[in-house]
């Protein structure tokens, strides 16, 4: 395996019988500037117009609607345990109070994320987006004959995601939400308001849920992931 200098002059042809050839900064400025320009959290985004490129995909968007249907319901034990797989015990987490409180008290799958976006009060990540789910489908105002103009949020299916302060209001986690490339995305808000580093944060959290949720609670053939 041939070593050239990072900063040499010459480009190499990748498809001549040269052999494998290996880039090696030699030199501090040459280090510095590779872990700027190839740290995947700095290219987040496509320089093109700002869309994001890095998103949830597959399994990931899976568990994520599979937890933020509005049906979804966790007593204590569930909920709390479900929390833990967004890290590795690294992180505190504050745990919301429940939406329910009697006859039992139930936390809802929204509620896990919203704590996979604001983990704790001392976090300074406030989401607030309003975005149209993969799926929606348009409130019937027959069956609100009080109000003169329907609201988008009104959706019957839960076709509307609306965030306030990290909280969710309304709406699924599907890929218009969390595994589309688009500004209006979760990821995508966080990115803009508060930087690659947050928003690489989050991605690394839902990954570590999606995975360990779905593991935990659903089985998977080996031919159904190849």
């Amino acid at each position: 395996m041939n070593l050239r200098r990072f900063c040499e002059g010459t480009f190499f042809d990748h498809f001549s019988d040269i052999g494998n050839i290996l880039d090696v900064p030699q030199t501090e400025e040459a280090r510095t500037e590779a872990l700027v320009l190839m740290s995947v959290k700095n290219n987040l985004v496509t320089p093109r117009n700002g869309d994001p490129v890095i998103a949830a995909i597959q399994d990931f968007i899976t568990a994520s609607f599979l937890l933020s249907r509005k049906d979804q319901f966790f007593d204590r034990r569930q909920f709390t345990q479900i929390c833990c797989y967004l890290a590795d015990a690294n992180i505190h987490i504050d745990i919301p109070p429940p939406t329910i409180i009697k006859p039992v008290r139930l936390w809802t799958g929204k509620q896990i994320f919203n704590v996979l976006m604001r983990p704790n009060k001392d976090s300074k990540i406030l989401v607030n987006v309003e975005s149209k789910c993969n799926k929606w489908e348009e409130a019937s105002a027959e069956n609100y004959p009080w109000i003169s103009k329907l609201q988008p949020d009104l959706s019957p299916n839960d076709g509307w995601l609306v965030v306030v302060n990290s909280e969710i209001m309304c709406g699924v986690m599907d890929k218009a939400t969390v595994g589309s490339g688009k500004k209006k995305s979760i990821f995508g808000v966080i990115l803009r308001d508060y930087g690659p580093q947050e928003a690489a944060s989050a991605m690394n959290r839902l990954a570590k849920l999606a995975a360990r949720y779905l593991g935990k609670n659903y089985s998977l053939s080996f031919l159904s992931v190849v």
